[in-house]
């Protein structure tokens, strides 16, 4: 009795172990490690294991009394079974084990909630000695090579996860209520919000503001976090708004408040409006007024991406749709379609240029080789995921770069429409290709290098961008040089971009005698 006792002891002190050297594998620099944040393949594991999990929980508490053994671990069970309902408000718990990891992995409440439920309910179950002697099955072994493999979420993900389900809510101007409540722009969804997560979404004070009021009103009815507490948290922060808050300069670009102080009155914000709702209020339809103003793109581009517009009446008159048959002889044959977003500068898009089978073949060449994308930096490229995670991301994505050798088709199809020297290396960059999972943004920038590199042939001239996907919700392009990338509200979004350079171009797009003059994209030869 002694021996097998003693067996039992080392068999629960190696998965310990196991366990502890788990979870600190995750903190550290690992190339399998998942991004679940950024890459939707990694989020849809998750969230594969994540109903395995819970449709195994499940049938274990309903058939077993093996969780009466350990109180705690059954009351453990009990609350992530309860977040894993809840996250998507099945009637039924039957209609849970039917959902699938697309589901979850393409709504971002959910998504949000299920890297929740994985570091904070799921690690401590496991953490648990008892929970081996419990659950000595396959799907405790399954869970520990899945973790080992790929890496536990992170403190880094769950901040990157607050970060962008803010995002949307900005870009988007969604209201905090109707998006607590799972509305997602027109969709009605079954995830929503706890008192717990609205409690821990905060970005600037007049958004703090607004899920503390409503973490206390979930509270009220889930209990899962102090009304008091939270009320008091809600106080401070009022206080803070109103020491900052200042009437002469609340029009400052960059104020996080509202157009006035706030009493300690519940839903006293609700009457009053943030100061960027005025900015674009103020800027709607006024285009060049809008551009001219410093330091609008950032919140000019937020607008554009919750529908906002501000091209005037007789900017609107001067775009039009084509068919293009003069660009290149192929088209002759079969003309494309292009159509104007934008006039000085120009900005077009064009139609149906990649197969389905050719933008297929590019995603499969690339998805077991994304990594976090990086941004310029004075001295050299950063990846994101290398930033301090409290630092606000300018990009959340990840991407890789093919070959010359298997980009040649989009590159050829690139020069057929515009006339550009692109195929070879002293044409072009390498064809990139990027993912965004649900909350996944580029903030507004500008392509041109930050200094010159004396790798690449002279500065980046051109963007073309390729969009590989239609996501189920997203925002709206914006019409204008400085561009960025609107939060995916639902679903996923896959593109490729090809940065063309000046160097080779000089014969066959001459620039004019105006310094300062854009150039003007031709219809069919004939510039309108």
């Amino acid at each position: 009795m002694c021996g097998l006792s003693s067996r039992i002891s080392i068999k629960i002190f190696v998965l310990i172990s196991l366990t502890l050297a788990l979870f600190s594998s995750s903190t550290n620099c690992r190339l399998t490690r998942h991004f679940y944040t950024k890459s939707i393949g990694d989020l849809k594991d998750l969230a594969g294991l994540d109903i395995e999990i819970s449709e195994y929980f499940t049938q274990v508490y309903l058939a077993s009394e093996s969780l009466n053994q350990d109180l705690e671990i059954k009351h453990l069970v009990e609350v992530y079974l309860q977040d894993f309902y809840e996250t998507s408000g099945f009637a039924d718990f039957s209609d849970a084990i039917l959902t699938t990891a697309v589901k979850i992995s393409h709504n971002p409440i959910c998504s949000y909630r299920l890297i929740r439920r994985a570091i904070y309910l799921l690690r401590h179950l496991v953490l648990r000695a008892s929970f081996f002697r419990i659950f000595q099955s396959k799907m405790a072994r399954k869970i520990f090579h899945f973790f080992l493999e790929n890496g536990w979420p992170s403190n880094r993900d769950s901040i990157e996860s607050n970060f962008a389900i803010l995002s949307i809510q900005q870009a988007h101007a969604f209201d905090v209520d109707q998006f607590a409540n799972g509305l997602l722009a027109t969709v009605q969804t079954n995830c929503t919000f706890d008192s717990i997560s609205c409690h821990e979404l905060r970005q600037d004070m007049a958004s703090q503001i607004q899920w503390l009021e409503k973490a206390i009103e979930k509270a009220e009815n889930d209990g899962k976090t102090s009304v008091p507490f939270l009320k008091l948290l809600l106080r401070k922060a009022i206080n803070k708004h109103n020491n900052v808050f200042d009437a002469d300069t609340m029009l400052d670009l960059q104020s996080p408040c509202f157009d006035r102080e706030l009493k300690h009155i519940p839903g006293d914000s609700k009457t009053a409006k943030k100061v960027h709702t005025i900015l674009y209020e103020t800027l709607q339809g006024k285009q060049s007024v809008a551009a001219s103003v410093p330091r609008t793109n950032y919140w000019r581009h937020w607008a554009l991406c919750s529908g906002k517009n501000f091209q005037t009446e007789e900017e609107k008159s001067q775009l039009f749709c084509w068919y293009e048959f003069k660009a290149h002889p192929r088209f002759q044959i079969g003309p494309v379609k292009m159509e104007f977003l934008n006039r000085d500068p120009d900005m077009v898009q064009i139609y149906e240029i990649l197969s389905e089978k050719e933008t297929l073949d590019l995603i499969r060449n690339t998805s077991a080789t994304m990594l976090p994308s990086s941004v310029q930096h004075i001295d050299m490229p950063i990846r994101e995921d290398q930033l301090d995670p409290y630092e606000k991301k300018s990009r959340t994505s990840v991407n890789s770069w093919l070959p010359r050798s298997v980009d040649l088709i989009a590159s050829r199809k690139i020069e057929a429409i515009t006339g550009l020297h692109v195929a070879r290396e002293i044409d072009s960059e390498l064809l990139q290709v990027a993912s965004y999972t649900v909350g996944g943004v580029f903030q507004p920038h500008h392509d041109e290098l930050v200094q010159e590199d004396k790798d690449l042939p002279g500065q980046r001239i051109a963007t073309f961008m390729f969009y590989f996907n239609e996501v189920e919700l997203d925002g709206y392009s914006d019409p204008m040089v400085d561009h960025g990338a609107c939060p995916v509200i639902m679903g996923e979004k896959w593109s490729a971009n090809k940065w063309i350079h000046e160097q080779t171009q000089f014969l066959d797009r001459k620039c004019t005698l105006k310094r300062k003059e854009r150039f003007q994209i031709p219809c069919n030869g004939v510039v309108r």
